[in-house]
């Protein structure tokens, strides 16, 4: 059938070559969302109750993009690369994870895996979670194989079928985001799950699921082997008792140097003296804002938004400096001096706008930048896996500690050690915390990635299971929208699993945010049969097993 609606089917990304000016609190929220989740599909945001005229409010605005997606190509078989990771046979059906740390090095083991199944005539399906990082992997593997195609929810529905009905007929090499999981693809014999600690793998649209146990569903009932891979395991993952297809140690290539962050002017000193104009530098900042803090060292007096109460982030707008909330977007009239006393505001922590301006003080960094030979970014995309840098500078990830997240410690250290993944020569850290961080957690100063890894998965298991934090707690979210007379009806429902334990709960108006504890397979049944019985009576219920928060 034809699709009356233009926008049906496409994913969306911000143009982060358009100035925000004056949006609504609507537009807000749909950018923040994006943002988080590196691209959204136009259905995730419909099924998020976002209006259909928002969101093409933003792309005739320009702020936001379609995300455009390779298409399908043919192409002869070249050689494949050899690797060591694999044995000749074709995987057992179980199981697996692979945390072999360069990608480029997992790819030459998905090749020479691929050309396996090829020769029996057998599907596999690798997914992404990514267009951007599915685009470039089709590029890859359509000029090695024959029968590549790439699904998933930006391409338009005539393509869209057709690729469909080919990977259901005949066996196909099938790059896609979580939608292709749903699809028959035909003698499908193996599931890869690439960069498998992504958060992209929680689906934001109902029905809500973890994409880790869609794998384990389909392993069980089809008895597909399933390889979950990532240059760093999650803590999850790790915990899962499988074989590891890696066969030997990684060996770092780049040297490492951590450097004491002391100020902006003695960093930048140093960039000056660290980068090369020959090779190519990539600089983290791990923020995007100009600065992170604002305060009178007199009065103590706060930078915070009147409607959120969070402390201000300052940002670049149109070179102007500006105050800006990080949760509701407002903005706000930059001022330098404390509004109680008169004393000038210090500005402390800083971001991807204020690193921009720090090297353009600098006449040699700044040609650098403008040359495209230094690139600057708030975090390391999943697209940058597939290239490599001379030197990685990642500047200051140490607030991330100071994080009210229980994971944080895992963070911090995926913050520090997957910029090892693309750096070619050398990686230099700014950081205050990081060896006295490495000696507790992992009780050594070495930068040995093996050993590392191996220490810190131990630790932080042990603390989890110590505090009862997930993995190690279960619950479910479960959110029920309501009118104003459904509300007595929803209360008396609800008594009907007050057996079950409530980690937490918020109430709105119109809707209940309940987080469960459940230990059993019958405590999950009854929240489905609950859900059930109020998605008849018409209200809006949302399940989400293992929430991201809580």
């Amino acid at each position: 059938k034809a699709i009356k609606d233009p926008l049906a089917f496409k994913v969306f990304n911000i143009n982060e070559n358009v100035k925000l000016k004056k949006i609504s609190e609507t537009a807000k929220k749909i950018i923040q969302i994006i943002q988080e989740n590196q691209e959204v599909s136009y259905e995730d945001l419909l099924s998020l109750g976002f209006s259909k005229r928002s969101i093409k409010s933003l792309l005739d605005k320009g702020i936001l993009i379609p995300v455009e997606s390779s298409v399908k190509i043919k192409t002869p078989v070249f050689k494949q690369p050899k690797t060591s990771d694999y044995t000749p046979k074709l995987l057992e059906s179980q199981m697996y994870v692979y945390d072999r740390f360069y990608f480029k090095d997992r790819l030459k083991a998905y090749i020479s895996l691929l050309k396996k199944y090829v020769k029996t005539n057998k599907s596999v399906l690798i997914v992404v979670p990514s267009i951007a990082f599915g685009n470039k992997l089709y590029k890859d593997l359509s000029q090695k194989f024959e029968n590549v195609y790439f699904y998933h929810d930006g391409i338009n529905p005539k393509l869209q079928f057709e690729i469909f009905k080919e990977i259901t007929k005949n066996p196909s090499i099938v790059i896609g985001t979580v939608s292709s999981l749903l699809i028959p693809i035909k003698d499908l014999n193996l599931i890869i799950l690439e960069q498998e600690h992504s958060s992209a793998y929680k689906v934001l649209r109902s029905p809500r699921f973890e994409t880790k146990r869609v794998l384990y569903y389909i392993h069980k009932e089809k008895n597909i082997p399933i390889i979950l891979t990532s240059s760093i395991l999650s803590i999850e993952s790790y915990l899962i008792n499988v074989p590891n297809l890696k066969k030997d140690k990684d060996v770092i290539k780049s040297y490492v140097e951590i450097n004491p962050f002391k100020s902006t002017n003695k960093t930048l000193i140093k960039l000056q003296s660290s980068i090369s104009e020959k090779g190519r530098t990539l600089i983290l900042t791990n923020k995007s804002y100009y600065s992170g803090f604002i305060y009178c060292p007199r009065c103590g007096w706060e930078a915070v938004c009147p409607t959120c109460d969070v402390p201000l982030k300052t940002y670049i707008q149109n070179s102007i400096k500006i105050f800006r909330c990080p949760s509701c977007k407002k903005r706000f009239e930059y001022f330098k001096a404390c509004p109680e006393c008169d004393f000038k505001l210090k500005e402390t922590g800083f971001g991807k706008e204020f690193v921009f301006e720090l090297l353009k003080k600098s006449e040699k960094l700044r040609k650098l930048l403008d040359s495209n030979k230094i690139v600057v970014e708030s975090c390391l995309k999943d697209i940058l896996q597939f290239e490599s840098f001379d030197m990685v500078i990642n500047l200051y990830p140490d607030f991330i500690l100071d994080l009210p997240d229980y994971r944080a410690n895992e963070k911090f250290l995926r913050s520090v050690i997957y910029p090892l993944t693309v750096a070619k020569d050398s990686y230099i850290i700014f950081s205050n915390k990081l060896e006295s961080w490495l000696a507790e957690n992992i009780w050594t100063k070495s930068y040995d990635v093996n050993q590392t890894l191996e220490n810190f998965y131990k630790k932080e298991i042990d603390y989890r299971k110590k505090n009862k934090l997930p993995p190690f707690l279960k619950l479910v979210r479960f959110k029920i929208v309501f009118k104003p007379n459904q509300k007595e009806y929803v209360e008396k429902v609800l008594k009907e699993i007050s057996s079950l334990k409530v980690y937490s709960f918020f109430q709105k108006p119109n809707s209940f945010n309940y987080y469960f504890e459940y230990k059993s397979e019958k405590e999950k049944q009854m929240i489905k049969a609950l859900a059930e019985k109020l998605l008849k009576k018409g209200l809006d219920v949302i399940i989400e097993v293992d929430p991201k928060s809580f």
